[in-house]
């Protein structure tokens, strides 16, 4: 159970997880501040990834970030499950920050959703919507 928000320039939209709950404006300078980090990974290699997306991703627990990810190239790990490598068993109730919406598929790599459903993250922070629908999610609510 998580709840995921969308990053939007300067707006944070919240979605409702199963479990339920809202907009948390608390949290709004702290996501940004985390998103910029995941958006610097994700600007230092912007053209290896092609035809994917240039994607960083970040682990955040306690206020520090204790995973760093990004997504490398075609057919290499994508950025979430790299952040959740390194921050290993602390990712356990973590926030994870991405640029991108997980992907939900199987294609040269296995879907990001599952990795973050295994490592027990508790919140989401999403920085855009998928791209194309192979990557569409079920909603908000991962299971």
């Amino acid at each position: 159970m998580f709840k995921a928000r969308l990053f939007k320039t300067h707006m944070l939209a919240a979605f409702e997880s199963a479990a339920g709950g809202g907009p948390d404006q608390d949290h709004d300078s702290v996501d940004a501040r985390h998103m910029s980090a995941a958006l610097e990974l994700a600007r230092r290699i912007p053209d290896r990834t092609w035809p994917n997306p240039p994607v960083g991703a970040v682990v955040v627990k306690d206020g520090r970030i204790i995973g760093r990810g990004a997504h490398l190239g075609p057919g290499r790990p994508h950025a979430e499950p790299v952040a959740l490598a390194e921050a290993g068993a602390g990712a356990r109730g973590a926030t994870l920050y991405v640029t991108l919406e997980p992907c939900n598929h199987t294609g040269r790599t296995p879907p990001c959703t599952r990795a973050v459903l295994e490592a027990g993250i508790a919140r989401v922070v999403i920085g855009s919507g998928p791209l194309w629908p192979p990557r569409i999610l079920p909603g908000p609510t991962w299971n």
